[in-house]
């Protein structure tokens, strides 16, 4: 996956930040987004393993989640 691809969750990820949902456990599963960025690197390029690399856009809202959550569209 790479930035700009549209991608599908396929796991039952639970939010809880969800605009539509305040506070209220929200399933992403079956939810459509496109990768807006992967996260690798630091401010100076230094490597980088974040926690929840892939930042997926739906609609304005960003989540972040694993590659292995994700499918493509």
């Amino acid at each position: 996956m790479q930035p700009g691809d549209r991608v599908r969750v396929k796991k039952s990820v639970i939010v809880y930040s969800h605009p539509k949902h305040r506070l209220k456990p929200f399933d992403m599963h079956g939810q459509q987004g496109e990768v807006k960025e992967i996260i690798r690197t630091w401010k100076e390029g230094e490597p980088l393993s974040a926690t929840l690399p892939m930042v997926v856009v739906f609609g304005r809202t960003r989540f972040h989640f694993h590659a292995d959550e994700l499918e493509l569209c």
